[in-house]
């Protein structure tokens, strides 16, 4: 037959030639291919996943409760307030820095005296307002105690101010509304169990938490 016909010289036929030269064609392409003749090429990450290894950032985090993020020493959070459509009917925005946290079981003020099985945390924060209405600061003198076993019961409210510790400035419970712009800072003194280590989530005036401070 003419594709398999023999020439002079033991030579094939054109039409030989031409099927062996699309034989190692398609052979060619079949080494650069996947099953069914696709392109095998490595997997893209995930959505949010970076292509390379992870790497520690150098710090631990801070447990979490009911994911209420955790504001630490130095740090400032923007956050945002709602109020509770009586008493306040607007919403406002803030950055707050903790400025320092302390415990203590003894007296942090003099004329003060800790409840028997009890202790006093202060928390110092600087609080600016980055709202287009002056700010309403009653969120952040009051908190919620997250015991580390799930009790929890609302912070009693502590002495008005912690100099003894060498926090500075009057208690926040006395500071003015900040206008626009406008910042206000000082501690804010807590009372709560000493039968076990917790958190103190503050929350706004609908009742939504805001950040939570370990100590």
């Amino acid at each position: 037959m003419t594709g398999s016909s023999a020439l002079p010289g033991g030579g094939f036929a054109r039409a030989g030639v031409a099927s062996i030269l699309v034989a190692s064609a398609l052979a060619a392409a079949g080494c650069s291919s996947g099953a069914g003749g696709k392109t095998v090429q490595s997997p893209a990450p995930a959505v949010g996943q970076s292509s390379q290894s992870p790497q520690s950032s150098g710090t631990s985090q801070a447990p979490q409760s009911s994911g209420t993020p955790t504001l630490a020493v130095g740090q400032t959070l923007s956050v945002r307030t709602v109020g509770d459509g009586v008493v306040v009917t607007n919403t406002g925005s803030a950055d707050v820095t903790l400025v320092d946290v302390k415990t203590t079981t003894s007296n942090p003020s003099a004329g003060y005296s800790i409840p028997s099985g009890t202790e006093v945390v202060c928390v110092e924060l600087k609080i600016k307002n980055t709202g287009t209405a002056d700010l309403d600061t009653y969120p952040f003198i009051r908190a919620r105690w997250n015991g580390k076993d799930g009790q929890t019961q609302e912070a009693g409210i502590g002495p008005a101010a912690c100099t003894d510790l060498g926090q500075h400035g009057n208690g926040l419970s006395g500071a003015p509304m900040p206008r626009p712009g406008q910042y206000v800072d000082g501690p804010v003194s807590l009372v709560i169990p000493s039968t076990q280590p917790g958190a103190l989530e503050f929350y706004d005036r609908a009742g939504t938490p805001m950040f939570q401070v370990n100590y």
